[in-house]
């Protein structure tokens, strides 16, 4: 900037000399734009961002450029409004972008709260379709769970916990009788449509405002036959403090962000999730990210710790439009477990990747499992 004034100074012109401030400020945007291309946008809105930060970043090179030219002072003021002008159309484009951002986020959202953990918002949707309207909980961009507004729909298995996901199959697959089903990651308490009588459903969540929206914006845990323990806090340190659990089940559902708890997923977790099964029980794991691929992931803990393996691909149907398309892998020393038609119809075979490790508290590296 001191240097552009001193130029301006120079030519005698208080006029230029502040254009030649204005485009200083301006044309050199390459520490304020790229702030820009970290926003998360809706892919629809990815492109125009990217417009406007590459328009930015090419006049600013071409500003430098004319800076130092040795075209005569009138010349170089031209060529500085005109860059101005293409700089003021580049980031009213921005504006618009983040302005339709803002406004496709916001729609029909009926709560929104953030915290140190983020932002979390419940979306209230086809509301004027009866057999249509329902809640939906979102962390970010990542649905949570839904729930229909009906009385009666609002107990049916929705969005990744559908009766032929994996979860829904492997919850089948339990013995009879009372069943003690553990959980890491609340969301709605969409899984808790499979309580039955007698049955127990101990849940890990280290977000207090999710299980706030779980107990007053939906109604799972209130309707749900079964018994419903909340363990606020970190669930491997809650499992590492607690005396061995029995679970029939468990269900770990916290890895569908791009942000993952790395450390649930280590050698070291699978040790303490073995001390809390009964033996024969079951490890659920809902591996759908549409940044990483966790299967070999499990794949080697599988190997580590001698697990029998069966993972699930559920298809979603535009019919049934509640029920999201989801891959579980479920884990089990018991080979019986698995034999049932319709589990065994549902497996995949899944595949090792040389290039993953056997992550553990020491290793784990997120690089080699990129999509």
């Amino acid at each position: 900037k001191s240097k552009v004034q001193s130029r301006g100074a120079g030519q005698g012109s208080g006029v230029e000399g502040r254009t030649a401030d204005a485009a200083a400020i301006i044309y050199h945007p390459s520490s304020i734009i790229p702030s820009a291309s970290c926003i998360q946008l809706p892919e629809s809105s990815i492109p125009s961002a990217r417009f406007t930060f590459h328009v930015s970043r090419f006049t600013s090179y071409v500003s430098r450029f004319i800076d130092c030219s040795p075209e005569p002072p009138k010349v170089q003021r031209r060529f500085r409004l005109g860059i101005c002008a293409c700089l003021a159309v580049s980031w009213l484009g921005l504006a618009v972008v983040l302005w339709r951002q803002a406004r496709d986020a916001g729609s029909g959202a009926v709560l929104k709260v953030r915290n140190f953990y983020g932002v979390l918002t419940v979306f209230e949707q086809r509301k004027t379709e009866p057999q249509d309207h329902h809640f939906l909980l979102q962390h970010g961009r990542i649905t949570h769970g839904l729930q229909f507004a009906d009385k009666e729909m609002a107990k049916w298995a929705t969005s990744y916990y559908g009766p032929e996901s994996g979860i829904g199959l492997g919850i089948n697959a339990l013995p009879a009788g009372p069943r003690r089903i553990g959980a890491v990651g609340l969301g709605t308490g969409s899984i808790t449509v499979y309580g039955r009588s007698g049955d127990t459903f101990r849940i890990y969540e280290i977000n207090p405002q999710v299980k706030a929206l779980a107990t007053s914006r939906f109604t799972y845990l209130g309707d749900c036959q079964a018994k419903v323990e909340i363990v606020p806090g970190d669930a491997r340190l809650s499992m590492e403090r607690e005396s061995p659990q029995g679970l029939d089940m468990l269900v770990l559902d916290a890895f569908s962000g791009d942000a993952i708890p790395v450390h649930l997923l280590t050698a070291e977790a699978f040790e303490q999730y073995n001390r809390h099964l009964k033996p024969g029980g079951i490890i659920a794991i809902h591996i759908s990210n549409r940044y990483l691929d966790l299967e070999p992931v499990v794949v080697n803990a599988a190997k580590r710790f001698h697990y029998n393996l069966a993972p699930i691909d559920f298809e979603e149907d535009e019919d049934e439009w509640w029920l999201y398309g989801c891959t579980w892998i479920l884990l089990s020393r018991d080979e019986k477990v698995f034999r049932s038609e319709s589990i065994r119809t549902a497996v995949y075979t899944a595949k090792a990747d040389p290039r993953v490790a056997l992550w553990t508290d020491d290793f784990a590296s997120l690089f080699s499992i990129l999509k």
